[in-house]
Formats: C-alpha cells, structure tokens, sequence
C-alpha cells in the first residue's frame, strides 16, 4: 500500500423506469445498449470503463463526457443516456429520480489516496474530513506522520502506464504545493 486509500466501485445511474434497471443481470453488452454518459477522457476512471468493453470486443455508445458527477446525474435526468459513476456520487434519497446498478462485477475499483503537504499545518476541519476518507487516520496519527523525521517519508511511486487505468489517484490538497507523504510506512 502506497499511502491511505479507499476503494471506490462503479455504479450505473439511469432514470427511474429506465429499461436497464429492469434487465435482469447487469453486463457490459446492456450497457453497450443504450447512450452513455461518462468521465472525461482525461479522468483515470474512463481508462477502466474503456478498458472493460475493449476486453469485450464492444463499443460503448458515448454521448456526452465530463468532468463532474453531479453534471453527469443532471445530463441522466435530462435523458441524455445511462452515466457510469463512482458510487460515492449516488445518494438514494437525494437521487430519488435516479436508480444505481452496482457495476463492480464488470470494472474493477479505482483507488482514491490522499496526499498531505507537510509544510503547511492542517485545520480541524481537515483532519475530521480525512477522517471520514479513513477512519483509521486520528488526528493523533496524522501529526505523528506529518512531524516524523525524513528517513521515515517516502512519496508513494507513481502507478506504471498499466496501472493508471485501474487506479483514480485523488490528492486531497489543502494546500498550494502538494507533497504526497507515505502515511502508511507510519500507521503499520
């Protein structure tokens, strides 16, 4: 493990009513159906949803792409097509308009890691938020990480050109410069 991480599994977001939701077992010639909506090109989580249906031999029928999950879930309730997302953007009661289809049968999980800048400090509200991302990462852990003497840091290695697809590397920056710390190597 490079540093603190989540995983976070895909979901399928359609309208309420929509005929995917009612399709029995969710497979990737279902989704290859019906227009989609999808991160960008430039975001790591499109390379597993590319990568999955050119393992298939299907083409995805791609519509719209962008950036952010809430303009996603809009363009869905739009009825501009079915949106792949990661689950962490539905909400059940929010979203009462939307159904989710978990997906992580078809793609495999990214992986979300946080990144701290150990020349800045950081404020309760930072520290209570991590501790949501993890749990396991206390207030009293963190600054024993952030104050640990050099020997002890080590940025997490970049993920090989194979890797970038299977993993969404999200650097929580409070900060101007970011300086990943391997908080990891000092929570074991």
């Amino acid at each position: 493990m490079t540093g603190p991480r989540q995983l976070l599994a895909l979901v399928v977001l359609a309208t309420r009513g929509h005929p995917i939701l009612k399709a029995g077992k969710l497979t990737l010639e279902t989704i290859a159906r019906y227009p989609m909506i999808t991160y960008d090109a430039s975001f790591p989580g499109r390379g597993t949803i590319n990568t999955a249906f050119e393992r298939a031999g299907l083409q995805p029928r791609i519509v719209l792409s962008a950036t952010d999950a809430d303009l996603m879930k809009a363009y869905v309730k739009l009825g501009f097509g079915i949106a792949v997302v990661g689950a962490i953007a539905f909400d059940a009661r929010q979203d009462h308009d939307l159904g989710a289809l978990y997906a992580s049968h078809l793609y495999p999980p990214n992986q979300i890691h946080v990144g701290l800048n150990r020349s800045r400090s950081l404020h309760g509200y930072m520290f209570e938020f991590i501790s949501l991302f993890a749990p396991h990462l206390t207030r009293k852990v963190l600054e024993k990480a952030l104050t640990a003497p050099e020997q002890m840091r080590a940025s997490p290695p970049r993920p090989r050109a194979s890797d970038r697809t299977k993993r969404a590397w999200l650097c929580l920056c409070f900060f101007s410069k970011s300086m990943p710390l391997n908080i990891a190597r000092i929570c074991r």
